[in-house]
Parts: C-alpha cells; sequence; structure tokens
C-alpha cells in the first residue's frame, strides 16, 4: 500500500507516557500541566482557534457525458491536484480540502480548464461544438479541437526564397539547420497558417493530431487541408500601395485585414534618440492661449531606426501642448510587408491558380495568395502536425470524408518511429517509414545530422521578409526507402504569419501528455506533552495528503502519509480514527470505524528504533516510504467549527504516545501498513490529539497542528516562536495565516 509520491507534511507531537507510584503524591494530568504552561508561555490565545490551516469546500461540475474531471489550485506558485474523478458524468459535488487562503481553482474537464471560485458549478455540458465544415464565421470542432477556413491573404515569396537558400532543394545538411521534431503545447489561443508552397508531384492532406490525456500513443487526427486543390494563387505583377498611419502616445493604433483600426500598448522605442534624427518645425499660430498654451510642433524623421512599431516605423511626430492635456501624435510608415498583409483587393495583377510542379519560383516580385486556417485547442493539450500522402488523388471524385493514402509522417520524430494503424482500414500506415530509416543512406555522416533525426520528416524554421519575422514549417513526402538524394524537409510548406505562430515549441520526444500536479500535501505536526514543553513541534512529523476521487460511480478519498521527522524518543504511532474505503468497489470496509495504527511503530518506518531523533537535526535526512489508504468521499483535514477536542479535527488523525517500556504490542502478522486495534488495549498510553477546554480558561492548548506544504519543523529543542517569530501573533489571532512565511533559517530543518 505505498505510492512512488513523496509529500510535504503537516506537524504532530509526541505524547509522554503516564507514569504512576504509589508514593508519589498526585500529578497533574499531563494534558492539563501542558496547557498551563502553553498558556504561560504564548500568554495571548484565539479562544477560537482551530490550530489547521486547512478548509473544506467543493465545486460542483456538470458534464453531459463520462467525462475526465481533475480539480487543480494554484498555491504560492505551484500548482496542485485536488481532485481526480474519470468516467464521471451528470452532476458532480466534488470535496476539496485546501488552504483557508484560497479562493480560485481550476476545473479540468476532458483537457479543457474552466476557472472557478470556491463553491462555484461548472457547467462543462454547454462547451458542446457547433458543427459547420467550411463556414468562414464559425469554428468546426471536433473533440474539443477547433478550426476555420479564413479569408485570403497575400504574401510576398521572397520569404520562402530565404528559407529556401537556408534549406536548399536536395540538400542533405539541411537536416542539421532547422528544428526536424516538433510538437506543441496548446495555449488555448487561436493560430493561423497559410498553404505557401510545394515542389513535389504528390497530393497531400495536412492534419492536426491531438495526443490523448491519459495515453500518450493514443492520438485523435484532424484533416485540415488538401494540397493542389484549388487555395493557392500566384502573381508576378501585383503591386501593393504604402498608406500612412497614424499613432497616439503610449498607444499603438494598428489596421486589422478589414481597414478598421484597434488600439493597443506600446510604440516601441529603439535605439538612442538623437535630435539630430529630426527637422522640427513649428506653428505658433495654434497657440490662441485658449486652447493651446504653447506652439504646435512638428518633427520629421531623419532616421527610421530611432522609433521602430510593429509594423513599420514612425516617419513624423506632432507635438501638442494644450491647457488640458499634452500629447504626442505619432504617424507610422508601414514595411511593404504590413501593406501586403492589409491588402485584400485582388483586383491588381493577375492571379493564376497554382497546381503544377513546383508551385512558383519565389522572389520579390512573386506574391500568393492563399486561405489560411485558424485552429484552437484547449490549453495544456499536447499536438502536433502530420502529412498524408495520397499520389493517386484525383480531386474531381476525391471524397474528404472517405479516403485512403499511402503512409502518413508526423511533425514529432518519435511518432515516426512508432507504429501507427489507421483505425479505417486497419492498415499499418509508417511501416516503411519505421523500418527505414535515414541513417541508412549515402549521404548521412556528411549531413551533420545526429540519432534524433533519423525518423525526421518534418522540419521548422524561421525568415525574415522586409523587417519581419515569419515561421515556415515543411514536410519531406519521400521515404528513406527511395529516397536517395536528401531529406530537404521542404517538399510541401505551410507560413505562419508574423506574431501568429504558435509558442512553446517543444523538440524533444513526447513527454506525459499531461503530466498531472502532486497532490497538495499538509504537515501535521504534534508535541509528545514530555519533558520541559520545548514546543519544537518535531515529536512527531507527518506528511498528509487527501484527494477526492471517482471511478464510475465508485467515490472514496486517496489517503496518502508520509513520514517526515520523529524528535521525540518515546515509542509513538500515528494514528487515523474513522472509516475505511475499499477503492474497488467504493464501499466502506466491514467494522472499520475504529483507531489505526498507520504504518506501525513511528521511528520503525524510517528503519529506526524508538528512543532516537530522525530529522530533527542538521544532516542528513532520513527518507520514508509514504503509505496509503482509502477514506470516505468527503473526507477533510479541516476542521468544522469549535471543535478542537474533536478527534476529527485533524482529519481524524492524532498520536499515541507509550511509555518508556511499554510499547504497543502489535501481531507482526498484521503488519502491512494499517493495523486496526482495539482501543480496550490502549491502557496506559497516552491519547495525543487537541484536549477538551480546561474549564478554568475554556481554551484550549495545541498538541497538534495542521500547517500547509511549505512548513519546516524546528530543531530540536528550539522554541517554535524562536524559529517562526510570527508564532505567537498566530496564537493569539487565527486569521494570522502568513506565520509560515517569515522563519528564521538557523532555527529550522532545511527541507
Amino acid at each position: 500500500m505505498r505510492i512512488a509520491h513523496l509529500l510535504s507534511g503537516v506537524v504532530l507531537t509526541s505524547a509522554l507516557g503516564l507514569q504512576s507510584c504509589q508514593q508519589e503524591p498526585l500529578k497533574m494530568p499531563a494534558k492539563e500541566e501542558y496547557a498551563r504552561e502553553f498558556y504561560k508561555n504564548f500568554k495571548n490565545v484565539d479562544p477560537d482557534h482551530d490550530w489547521n490551516q486547512a478548509q473544506k469546500s467543493s465545486v460542483t461540475v456538470k458534464t453531459s457525458r463520462p467525462s475526465s474531471i481533475k480539480v487543480m489550485a494554484d498555491i504560492k506558485g505551484k500548482r496542485y491536484l485536488l481532485a481526480d474523478y474519470r468516467e464521471a458524468s451528470g452532476s458532480n459535488e466534488i470535496p476539496l480540502t485546501l488552504p483557508k487562503s484560497v479562493t480560485d481553482i481550476i476545473v479540468k474537464v476532458n483537457g479543457q480548464n474552466f476557472p472557478a471560485k470556491l463553491g462555484a458549478t461548472v457547467d462543462a455540458s454547454s462547451a458542446s461544438s457547433r458543427i459547420i465544415n467550411g463556414n468562414e464565421d464559425d469554428f468546426t470542432e471536433s473533440d474539443g479541437f477547433e478550426w476555420k477556413i479564413v479569408p485570403e491573404r497575400i504574401f510576398a515569396t521572397i520569404v520562402i526564397q530565404d528559407f529556401l537558400t537556408r534549406y536548399a532543394e536536395n540538400d542533405p545538411q539541411n537536416l542539421s539547420k532547422g528544428t526536424n521534431s516538433f510538437y506543441f503545447l496548446a495555449d488555448g489561443k487561436e493560430h493561423t497558417f497559410f498553404p505557401f508552397y510545394w515542389w513535389t508531384n504528390r497530393k497531400h492532406c495536412l492534419g492536426i493530431y491531438v495526443v490523448d490525456d491519459h495515453d500518450v500513443d493514443k492520438i485523435t487526427l484532424h484533416d485540415l487541408y488538401f494540397s493542389k486543390s484549388g487555395e493557392l494563387y500566384v502573381s508576378n505583377d501585383y503591386k501593393p500601395e504604402l498608406k500612412e498611419f497614424t499613432h497616439y502616445e503610449g498607444v499603438e493604433v494598428r489596421f486589422n485585414d478589414f481597414g478598421y483600426w484597434d488600439n493597443i500598448t506600446g510604440v516601441k522605442f529603439c535605439g538612442s534618440y538623437n535630435e539630430n534624427n529630426w527637422k522640427e518645425t513649428e506653428f505658433p499660430e495654434i497657440a490662441d492661449g485658449k486652447n493651446f498654451d504653447k506652439p504646435y510642433t512638428r518633427k520629421y524623421t531623419q532616421n527610421n531606426a530611432v522609433f521602430k512599431t510593429e509594423h513599420g516605423y514612425i516617419s513624423r511626430i506632432d507635438h501638442m501642448n494644450s491647457n488640458y492635456i499634452r500629447f504626442f501624435r505619432f504617424y507610422e510608415t508601414p514595411t511593404e510587408t504590413y501593406v501586403e498583409e492589409l491588402n485584400q483587393e485582388f483586383n491588381e495583377g493577375k492571379w493564376e491558380k497554382v497546381s503544377e510542379q513546383p508551385a512558383y519560383v519565389a522572389g520579390p516580385d512573386t506574391y500568393v495568395r492563399t486561405r489560411g486556417i485558424t485552429y484552437k485547442l484547449p490549453e495544456g493539450k499536447r499536438y502536433g502536425f502530420y502529412l498524408k500522402m495520397l499520389s493517386n488523388a484525383d480531386y474531381d471524385t476525391f471524397d474528404p470524408e472517405n479516403y485512403e493514402y499511402d503512409f502518413i509522417v508526423f511533425s514529432n520524430a518519435d511518432r515516426n518511429k512508432k507504429q501507427f494503424i489507421d483505425p479505417k482500414t486497419n492498415k499499418d500506415m509508417n511501416k516503411s517509414i519505421r523500418e527505414h530509416s535515414w541513417a541508412t543512406q549515402t549521404w548521412w555522416e556528411d549531413s551533420g545530422a545526429d540519432e534524433s533525426d533519423e525518423y525526421s520528416y518534418a522540419s521548422w524554421g524561421k525568415a525574415q521578409m522586409y523587417g519581419s519575422q515569419y515561421t515556415l514549417f515543411g514536410f519531406e513526402d519521400w521515404q528513406a526507402e527511395t529516397n536517395n538524394v536528401g531529406a530537404d524537409m521542404n517538399d510541401i510548406m505551410f507560413l505562419f504569419a508574423a506574431g501568429e505562430e504558435p509558442t512553446g515549441i517543444h523538440d524533444t520526444n513526447d513527454p506525459d501528455p499531461d503530466p498531472e500536479p502532486e497532490p497538495y500535501q499538509w504537515i501535521i505536526a504534534a508535541e509528545d506533552l514530555g519533558g520541559s514543553y520545548d514546543w519544537d513541534f518535531n515529536d512527531v512529523v507527518a506528511g498528509v495528503s487527501i484527494q477526492a476521487m471517482k471511478e464510475g460511480e465508485k467515490e472514496f478519498s486517496k489517503v496518502t502519509v508520509t513520514p517526515l521527522a520523529s524528535g521525540g524518543t518515546l515509542p509513538v504511532y500515528f494514528m487515523y480514527t474513522g472509516e475505511i474505503v475499499n477503492p474497488n468497489t467504493g464501499e466502506t470496509i466491514a467494522n472499520s470505524d475504529g483507531d489505526y495504527v498507520i504504518g506501525g511503530e513511528f521511528h520503525s518506518l524510517f528503519g529506526n528504533n524508538f528512543g532516537t531523533y530522525i530529522n530533527a537535526s542538521k544532516g542528513k535526512h532520513i527518507k520514508a516510504d509514504p503509505i496509503t489508504f482509502y477514506t470516505p468521499a468527503d473526507h477533510s483535514l479541516a476542521s468544522s467549527g469549535h471543535v478542537h477536542y474533536d478527534e476529527k479535527n485533524m482529519g481524524g488523525f492524532w498520536v499515541l504516545a507509550a511509555e518508556i517500556n511499554s510499547p504497543l504490542d502489535l501481531n507482526p502478522a498484521n503488519n502491512y501498513g494499517l493495523i486496526s486495534i482495539d482501543p480496550g488495549t490502549t491502557n496506559g498510553f497516552n491519547k495525543i490529539k487537541n484536549s477538551k477546554p480546561i474549564a478554568s480558561e475554556d481554551l484550549t492548548a495545541p498538541q497538534i497542528i495542521c500547517v500547509e506544504a511549505e512548513w519546516a519543523w524546528p530543531l530540536e529543542e528550539k522554541n517554535i516562536k524562536k524559529a517562526y517569530p510570527e508564532f505567537e501573533t498566530w496564537v493569539g489571532d487565527e486569521s494570522h495565516r502568513t506565520w509560515i512565511n517569515n522563519k528564521n533559517g538557523e532555527l529550522t530543518v532545511d527541507r
């Protein structure tokens, strides 16, 4: 009953066994003596204190079909997993245990993130698709993947010429020039690419594959574009017109595809400002003493490198001073590239359909007109591109919903080494790729490529055009088995316009497609009521995580306890009082509502005997294996009101401390992790819980505290208020929960 996660902890204290002798006078009970000493030491104690930094909350999630639901929270810069529901449908109220300071959570349903507040209802059933194939105004949606065709754009082909200069046709050395194996982590935003170029006699289908959330070998294919089917036009006499655009101080005015402008922040200043770069003219007649109290001045640039914008450079600045406001008006001269991208009028120039090999001769006087594809995926999804080869496709009779292809290649080389079975035909569609790598070619040793490129069939690179940087990606469409002239990776190519390429490119093999955050681990720490009341809260320290789970109709909590330290010397046992659930059935184990020893005597979990300090001093630390068990679905570490003495206040966890010579007699046959004990056998032992209020003060001293994950316990015999100077403030004011952020590093264990 062990798992691999090592979780952060919660602090517990050990307990001193009660000794009795007829010759000795009656002693005050250890708990009461401890409490009185605590009040003397810390004075002001918050009467409503529960010594527990956890809160219990929930979120309701509605789905229309069986779904994967994960609930997470960003806590102090790190994301943690709080609940994991699988194949859950309908309406589910998901219980959560999380720090009292947290108000916002993330609900992830089938890979799509929904920000939410605690107690909210997330209706993921309404996130269904609108399926309108080929409509420019709406997205086509399938399994969370959305895409649409966008209006035509015009691009100068000089960018492809620049690219092909470095990634030359039939040059095998281009294997070492680009990023030849790539995939992406989706950011939830729209990205647009354009079919741009080919040099091949084949026809193709380009698509995007999406990796399954739980199985890295399971992918879904989405066909997007069929080459040589009429989407690309070329012109050799098209001449775009340059225009002038207006800018304001602190606000950049950008024209969109339809001629309207929108405001975005920041005119960018590049280079050193030099008055000699400007020619200034004054217009004193504008200073009328009423609307403008100073002359209006205009400066003309002598050097277009002083102020640059996203689309060009500042060619003129008008400087205005009024009685009410001082402002500048910037005039931008855009680059030719920007004007080309804005211009949607195709009545200038002669445009011809591109269908032969090669697509066109790239150069500064050649332009292509092409319809782009915008796609969007839920944040966190892993995806890449693929190319299917359709060498004999006849588009006059072609059925894009039902067709066959020769083979397939993926943008991630690791995919090309794995078997891909077409789900429609049940054929192995990349066998020839897997069986013949580029390393078998005569030119391989001189190519400059390495082992990671043996199965590369795509390349990702950059190219400059009129001062703007564009991103291109292309595919090799001949197998290593038949191609002995080189892997040029540019038989068919696509372009991302400046600023529209996806972020988060990866050039390694596919990792876990959905790396799961760690569960949040609390630290339970306890005092053992023994000795001089040093209040170091390190006598028993354990990390505890409680994660809500559901498998179909089976609902339960997964509890993981990780022993962290034992600064006391008495025999001690970390205990749980409550129910145990069978995760295979979701049902409570018969007669399980009782007291349980977790793992055995606490020191032994580190491989030591009681009588020694463990991980309570500086130096090498001993790790102990975590112990996992399952409890009812609504199990929480949080308190429920003013119940300091309730055994369930710390999630049912407490400490059993024995007299030094009276260790608990545990049946070795049952020493499998959790051991149920008869409470009647614990006579002579001290149950360390948050004790009941003392009548005279009506207050409770903390024998156990539950604190957040980053808490580091004090060294042995170092008072907690010295290790954490604000601890005393927390004692007097339960709402002062930031005390754990201010620690004296000389007094605490370095975790």
